[in-house]
Parts: C-alpha cells; structure tokens; sequence
C-alpha cells in the first residue's frame, strides 16, 4: 500500500532487513524481561546498526524527549545533527510534527511496545520526495513498567532504487 501518510504497525510488519536486526537485537536484551534497560544497550553491542540507530531519554513520562545519540542515517535525512536536542524546542518540534513522531514516541511509551513507522512520502523544504522509510522504536526501562528510554532504527530508500 502506498500513502502519503505515516502509518504504525507492529515491529513484524518491518520489510527492511535493518529493521530486523534491530528487532533480534533489542530481543537478545531483554531477554524474559518486557523490555531492557538503557545501560544494556552499547554502541558496541549495536556494531553496524549504530549508523541506522537513534537513543531517545524520555523525560516526564513523555512531556518531553531528548536526542542521545542519533546515527548517521537520520542526521543525513533531516540535514541537521539534533543529537543533545529536546522535541519541545521550536526547530525541533516543527520536524517531530511534520512526520508524526511525537505521537509515535508517546505511542511506544504509553504501551510500553515496539511499533513500526512506514512512510512512503517525504516532504523536504516544501517538495514532496519519492521516499520509502522505516522506523522502529523500541521501549527501554529499569523495571517492566516504565519506559524512559526508546531504542530506534531507521532505513530510508528511494522508490525504485
């Protein structure tokens, strides 16, 4: 299906093999746990994911988010390093509501599950792209309760390419 519009499906709905490395590897963290801790996750445990890999800390069970880590991938889409940022700053707010990501974030933390975002558009300074991405978020906590970190991966293509 192609739309115009992000869509959120669960983690298995991902067609990237990125994506599912992410899924095995966040699986090998959390082991029987709901979901795994943010010091278990390592850039070195992530190996060639990292590129592809975004670390969110969730502040105020979702009143805010701030960028930890964020690879290559994503700052070479949105143009910008927004790594050390908060998604209630101005500049970054106005990205986080053009693609629908606060809602993803507070969806992951409000269920404490992992979703899929699939986009087959992308706006960029007001030009619409052919563009096929994915992203998944994965819910990180110290107990099986309360997510305060999310783990995600992203994949971007062009269509046809």
């Amino acid at each position: 299906m192609t739309s115009d519009k992000p869509l959120f499906f669960p983690v298995d709905a991902a067609e990237s093999s990125v994506i599912g490395q992410g899924i095995a590897y966040w699986q090998s963290l959390r082991g029987a746990r709901r979901f795994p801790t943010r010091s278990q996750v390592t850039l070195r445990g992530l190996r060639g994911l990292a590129k592809h890999s975004t670390l969110i800390r969730v502040i105020d069970g979702g009143r805010d988010y701030e960028f930890r880590f964020v690879g290559d991938v994503p700052v070479s889409a949105v143009g910008w390093n927004f790594q050390g940022r908060r998604t209630s700053e101005p500049e970054v707010a106005a990205v986080m509501q053009a693609n629908y990501r606060q809602r993803f974030y507070d969806e992951v933390v409000g269920t404490g599950e992992p979703r899929l975002f699939k986009c087959r558009m992308v706006e960029h300074c007001r030009l619409r792209l052919p563009m096929h991405s994915e992203t998944a978020y994965f819910p990180l906590g110290d107990d099986d309760e309360v997510v305060d970190h999310l783990l995600g991966f992203t994949v971007f293509a062009t269509d046809g390419g």
